[in-house]
């Protein structure tokens, strides 16, 4: 049974495409998947002449590889309405869309295609990487002004903040995952935002309106090159301020309890409460194991290993230094009694608010 459908939308960027399509065809199990691609056109027919001599128009399936569908838009769609056409030409449960400038890496799929078992989680999205390796996004924050923040930019992605699977306000359709079904219930992107942004972050608002959750496998590393079809341009540029606009009108009773991140290096805090925000209950768990309670919608820090793979884990070296610099974060600590006593005066001042569970069950 084939799993999931690539949607690809295209305007120009030949390289980019043929690169991105290339790294799928060759770090994907052929009976895994379908290609849908939506072709845009572009400033010149250089990518769509390639398409159609790679692929022909309509569908093709040759020996060994998997199901690919072209069709020729009349005119640029742009990547709203292309993506709803190519999610109305797929025939499988569950959809991936793809920028025509992402690279995925070997092994990519089923880690991202696992997270959707959860009911609870409407899109599955990647960590992005720059082409130098660095973090280009490990989930992201989205303002109560609608301004999108990235989680990590400029980051190592071999840093322990990123190793573990969790909830994010939003992460960018460069790379996401979603079932079928949820997609085409919300109506697929809102096409008012015209030819690009902000219909995935309004869309990550529509699963959050049913319930539905954006989780981050950041195990999983797609190198985006970024604007490799759209550069940033003083159009694009006041295009994007335009949807900004649009999207608060559209989505400000969730935005408004949104935390800020405007001074990260000041208020780092905020960006930690900002990641978090989505979570039902902040642990930090010293040395310890995990309450029998707690499940993998909990964001949990342990202070060194994980006790348990069973719940979302950060790894931090310093507990105390967790609890100076995320004030007020933690609605649980659990810990040795005699690691609570010597630390009471620091949770008083920083954690007041949070339930202290002794646990000298430690290692």
């Amino acid at each position: 049974m084939t799993l999931v459908s690539v949607l690809m939308v295209t305007y120009g960027a030949q390289e980019w495409v043929a690169r991105a399509i290339d790294a799928l065809e060759a770090n994907t199990d052929p009976d895994d998947y379908e290609l849908v691609i939506v072709d845009n056109g572009g400033p010149d027919a250089s990518t769509s002449d390639y398409l159609t001599t790679r692929f022909g128009i309509g569908v093709e399936r040759a020996p060994g590889r998997a199901r690919v569908v072209l069709h020729r838009a009349p005119h640029n769609l742009g990547f709203g309405a292309g993506n709803n056409l190519a999610a109305n030409l797929a025939t499988t449960p569950t959809l991936c869309l793809l920028n025509s400038d992402a690279i995925v890496p070997p092994g990519w799929l089923p880690p991202l295609l696992a997270a959707l078992d959860d009911p609870s989680v409407g899109a599955v999205v990647p960590m992005l990487c720059e082409l130098d390796g660095t973090v280009q996004e490990a989930g992201a924050n989205v303002e109560p002004d609608g301004r999108v923040d990235a989680f990590g930019r400029g980051d190592d992605p071999d840093d322990p903040a990123y190793h573990w699977v969790h909830r994010v306000p939003y992460g960018s359709a460069a790379c996401m995952v979603v079932r079928t079904r949820d997609f085409r219930a919300i109506g697929g992107f809102d096409c008012g935002f015209g030819l690009g942004y902000y219909e995935d972050v309004d869309l990550a608002c529509e699963l959050l309106r049913r319930e539905m959750y954006t989780v981050l496998v950041p195990s999983v590393r797609v190198v985006h090159a970024r604007g490799a079809s759209v550069p940033d341009t003083a159009v694009s540029l006041e295009r994007a301020r335009r949807n900004q606009a649009r999207f608060v009108a559209r989505q400000w009773p969730l935005l408004a309890d949104r935390w800020h991140t405007l001074d990260p290096q000041a208020q780092s805090h905020r960006v930690t409460a900002a990641r978090d925000a989505t979570a039902p209950r902040r642990v930090l768990v010293v040395d310890a194991d995990p309450m029998p309670s707690m499940t993998h919608h909990d964001l949990t820090t342990f202070a060194s290993d994980p006790a348990s793979t069973k719940v979302g884990a950060e790894t931090l070296t310093d507990a105390a230094d967790a609890v100076r610099g995320r004030r007020f974060h933690y609605d649980t600590i659990v810990a040795s009694s005699s690691w609570l006593s010597e630390h009471a005066p620091l949770l008083d001042l920083e954690q007041p608010a949070a339930t202290r569970v002794v646990s000298d069950a430690g290692r």
